[in-house]
């Protein structure tokens, strides 16, 4: 780009005279760039004998700007001999530039050298800043205390548990993972370490109460259950046969009680009303299990006889319990036995049924997932190519520019890419790169614009290297319409602009497009809504 506006926003390649120690005893004339006005930093000498820094002349070709702009302030006119066509390195200037004395440019630094030794010093200076993966700028000399001890990306030791974890995720770590921490029981709200919690609601085994009902069976030694309601009645099913025993123990103990009692005093007042408190206990307990034993018989059928004989046991007003019921009740037991066997053989075909319906849920449910991902992919494809350009004509959305930026201060994602687009039909297709936080020399300080060529179709059709003028527009998102623009003209010798041999070429264009300053000050027109728009245009007329 051949304007005044090239000059202006030129990179600082040179040496500052800031750090030139007795700078006043240099001509400026002489060691200053034209470009960036600093000590020229690798002299490159043209044929009028000006001389520029290296990066400045490279910065004005990638620009256009093809005469001195030494001669033309001096009114030399422009012709082809102040051209930079001719450049060269003026490898004698470097060495002369080389032995000036000059400061370390990092505060407060005091080292003094020659301007040859002053790269590797700045390598190795404990006063360089650098960037720490938490996006923090810190001198070397502090930044191993600023890991240890400052930086929210360190790793620390939970005193709890021993285990390591990064210290921004310090209550995310105390509150979901540390196995170690004391919670409370979401169920019965008793304290206890997370790691405990499974074991403490363990259905069987746990000491968790809340929600928890006995089973009415319990005997306090050998049966000691305890369960949600809504799992108490397939327990009862389950454990049918665990019950029957026990309830067959339970009657026989009251028949040894029963003859115990009359053996022992039968004529004793006191005796008889011991024995009838004992019976009357017992009647509730049998009335207790017979509750529970109609839970069963809901579930495995209605069996009339069992129901009877049961009845019988509990309308038995004197207390007392017939010897001969004992072997008809364990009678029924084993026949009750033989049908929740039968159950329990037609309840297994039932699961075996269920898995194979789930099997073929789950094989459905994948290729349900597999056509979505197809379908999201050709819509994809299709809202691609409705919002292709091919007329050379672009316009990039960036949308939530502040956390974008952020994220390429802290380095993990630096650039974001458009959509190709293309100059016809079967023309050449391109895209462009743009840098939030900018890289090269405009890293940290602008936001950087690059135009990329791509590998297309009909790459076999057109002109080689890539010739056309690119432009980019960064649009004012008010009625002032003040767009920043920059443009420029491929330099037919760099592989950016040669037939692409992979999927993309290397980036070229702006790496100082427009200053986070400036877009800082005016984000009502460049930056509305945390967006920007930037776009570009190819000349398709040449």
């Amino acid at each position: 780009m051949a304007t005044s506006d090239a000059i202006a926003t030129a990179p600082n390649s040179g040496y500052p005279a800031s750090i030139i120690v007795n700078k006043e005893e240099y001509d400026s004339e002489k060691y200053a760039c034209p470009v960036c006005n600093n000590f020229i930093k690798n002299a490159i000498q043209i044929s009028c004998g000006h001389r520029y820094c290296e990066n400045c002349i490279e910065y004005l070709k990638s620009n256009k700007q093809e005469h001195c702009k030494r001669c033309i302030d001096d009114g030399e006119p422009i012709s082809e001999e102040i051209s930079f066509r001719d450049a060269f390195p003026d490898k004698a200037f470097r060495r002369e530039i080389g032995n000036i004395k000059s400061r370390c440019m990092n505060k407060p630094c005091s080292w003094v050298g020659r301007i040859k030794e002053l790269e590797s010093h700045q390598q190795a200076c404990s006063y360089k800043i650098v960037i720490c993966e938490c996006g923090q700028h810190i001198q070397l000399n502090k930044y191993d205390d600023h890991r240890a001890n400052e930086c929210i990306k360190r790793k620390t030791i939970c005193d709890l548990c021993k285990d390591e974890y990064i210290w921004e995720n310090k209550q995310n770590h105390y509150d979901n993972d540390c196995p170690k921490m004391t919670v409370n029981c979401d169920l019965c709200g008793e304290k206890l370490m997370r790691d405990e919690l499974s074991s403490h609601q363990d259905s069987l085994t746990g000491s968790c109460k809340r929600d928890l009902e006995p089973c009415k069976f319990n005997n306090g030694t050998t049966h000691r259950i305890f369960l949600k309601r809504k799992d108490m009645e397939k327990h009862l099913v389950d454990a049918c046969h665990e019950h029957m025993n026990l309830l067959h123990d339970k009657l026989a103990a009251i028949d040894t009680n029963d003859n115990n009692v009359q053996a022992e005093n039968p004529i004793s007042t006191q005796s008889t009303t011991e024995y009838d408190k004992k019976i009357n206990e017992l009647t509730t307990e049998v009335i207790d299990i017979r509750e529970s034993i109609d839970i069963i018989l809901k579930d495995i059928g209605e069996i009339p006889e069992y129901t009877k004989a049961t009845g019988d046991v509990v309308q038995s007003s004197n207390g007392s319990i017939e010897k001969n019921l004992l072997p008809v009740f364990c009678q029924e037991i084993e026949r009750n036995d033989e049908e929740i066997r039968e159950l329990k053989t037609t309840f297994r075909a039932f699961e075996k049924k269920i898995h194979d319906c789930e099997d073929d849920l789950s094989s459905w449910k994948k290729e349900v997932i597999m056509k979505d991902l197809i379908i999201k992919e050709q819509r994809l494809l299709i809202e691609n190519l409705r919002n292709t350009s091919y007329d050379g004509t672009l316009i990039f959305k960036l949308d939530k520019f502040e956390s974008k930026k952020r994220q390429a201060q802290m380095n993990k994602l630096t650039s974001y890419y458009s959509v190709p687009f293309y100059t016809s039909r079967t023309g050449y297709k391109m895209c462009i790169r743009v840098y939030p936080n900018g890289d090269g020399n405009g890293r940290g300080t602008h936001l950087s614009v690059f135009f990329v060529v791509m590998r297309g179709s009909f790459d076999a059709l057109q002109r080689w290297p890539f010739n056309k003028k690119v432009t980019f527009i960064l649009l004012d998102q008010t009625d002032r319409a003040e767009h920043v623009t920059d443009a420029f003209r491929p330099d037919p010798s760099s592989n950016s602009f040669k037939r692409p041999t992979t999927e993309m070429n290397i980036a070229s264009g702006s790496p100082v497009f427009i200053s986070q300053t400036i877009l800082g000050q005016k984000k009502d027109q460049y930056l509305k809504d945390d967006c920007l728009f930037i776009k570009v245009v190819v000349d398709t007329s040449s």
